[in-house]
Formats: C-alpha cells, sequence, structure tokens
C-alpha cells in the first residue's frame, strides 16, 4: 500500500467489504478502500499512536475497534501498560471506549477479534477476556485465567 504503515501488527477485512483493509500498525492506523492501491491513515480523536490489533463489527464493515497504547513497551508489559481501546464509525473521528475499561489506561493493549453475530467483538488482556455486543460501545469481563497471562500472542474465536 502506497503511505501504508511501515510496522503492521494485523490487517482486518469484512466479508462484505472485500476491497477494504483495515490495518493497526506501530505507526498507527491505516485504511484502504481500493484493494491496496491507495491508503490513508485517519488519526483524528487519537491520543496515542501505536496500534496493536484492529477488529471489525461482524455486520457493520463501517465500525472498526483498535487497541493502541503510547508506545510497545507499554502494550505488552502488564504492570507498565496504558493500552486502551477507540472505536470509529468509517468517515467519523475515533471515540476512545471507556465502558469496561480502567481509567486512566492501566491494562496491555488487548488483542481483539470480531464475533459471529452483529456487534460481537471480543478482546484479551491481562486480566482476561472481555466481550462487546454493542459493536465495542461497550464491555463486559467474560472470563479470567487460572494465572495473570504475561505474554498475549493472539486471540481466535473457534464457532
Amino acid at each position: 500500500m502506497p503511505g501504508g504503515p511501515w510496522d503492521t501488527h494485523e490487517l482486518a477485512i469484512h466479508h462484505k467489504a472485500p476491497d477494504t483493509l483495515r490495518v493497526s500498525a506501530g505507526d498507527g492506523y491505516f485504511e484502504s478502500s481500493d484493494a491496496g492501491a491507495t491508503c490513508r491513515s485517519p488519526s483524528v480523536g487519537l491520543e496515542v499512536g501505536y496500534l496493536r490489533s484492529v477488529a471489525i463489527d461482524p455486520e457493520q464493515p463501517e465500525v472498526v475497534v483498535v487497541s493502541a497504547s503510547s508506545g510497545p513497551y507499554s502494550a505488552y508489559v502488564a504492570g507498565r501498560s496504558d493500552g486502551r481501546v477507540y472505536r470509529r464509525l468509517t468517515g467519523g473521528r475515533w471515540e476512545r471506549v471507556h465502558d469496561g475499561w480502567p481509567e486512566p489506561a492501566s491494562t496491555i493493549a488487548p488483542l481483539l477479534c470480531a464475533g459471529v453475530k452483529g456487534g460481537e467483538l471480543w478482546a484479551a488482556d491481562e486480566r482476561g477476556v472481555h466481550r462487546s455486543d454493542d459493536g465495542g460501545k461497550t464491555w463486559r469481563h467474560a472470563v479470567g485465567y487460572a494465572t495473570s497471562a504475561q505474554h498475549l500472542r493472539g486471540l481466535a474465536l473457534l464457532r
């Protein structure tokens, strides 16, 4: 993608918009609506620029959620973290999600994935697994870990 990311972490594509690419990267958020021929980096509303993960609402391809932090050290290291979650509708500004996330930001930047039904999104941080049923506006703790997770590397939803 010309003008695209240097440090891609995740790429998300929605089945209803297969030419639209959403990328979380160490150097920000990037998207393309023409299968990568051109790229833009909308950042209005993002307070930090290191993005770890990206997910798209299963039924609404215009609803995008990302996790972010001030840098790699604070994105991955529990106890020294400032991870946060942002939500955006295509063409709009990023809005920080507060409902279900600590304030001030104090968790790793969570891993994200889309669920099965409209509005269903999942996130994992060192506290456990979290679920949203409203496209990432609000989150609730779904399950904790037997022992605190120190190195989360992936999140997948099996149907």
